[in-house]
């Protein structure tokens, strides 16, 4: 038992200030009890290019990004009416899971996106004619998430 500290110091002989390798050649490196009664706590920011949630393999996934378009003010939606806009999203596919937001209220508007074609998301306003009353969004950016998995 007792602690162990691992730390990259402040480089030298060629080295890199601040890096620690482990496991370059390995198989695997595991972190935590696997039965899963103990927790692992990670400080600062985390940066993994491939990562499975849980033990099945159709739950890897292999990239998220997310991008924050320029000023977009969708137009006055009667009850029932719909706005859409296409947006370049590079290496977006059909399949992905799309995540969208809006910087201002909707209100009781639904807001939806989806992949329709390699590169292109389509996000949809859709005004739920809840209370028969119009909404017009003030203008604001749209928040859009893609998840990829293996």
């Amino acid at each position: 038992g007792g602690d162990v500290t691992v730390d990259g110091g402040a480089g030298g002989a060629g080295g890199t200030a601040g890096v620690v390798n482990i496991g370059l050649n390995s198989e695997a490196v595991e972190l935590g009890a696997r039965d899963h009664t103990k927790t692992v706590t990670v400080n600062g920011a985390v940066r993994v290019n491939t990562l499975q949630v849980g033990t099945t393999a159709d739950a890897t996934l292999a990239r998220h990004h997310s991008v924050v378009s320029s000023l977009i003010d969708p137009p006055e939606l009667l009850p029932t009416q719909t706005w859409f806009q296409d947006l370049a999203f590079p290496d977006a596919n059909l399949g992905d899971v799309v995540v969208a937001a809006f910087s201002k209220s909707i209100s009781h508007c639904l807001l939806s996106a989806t992949v329709v074609d390699t590169n292109t998301v389509r996000v949809v306003l859709f005004n739920t004619g809840v209370g028969d009353v119009a909404v017009d969004p003030d203008a604001g950016y749209l928040r859009i998430s893609i998840w990829q998995y293996s």
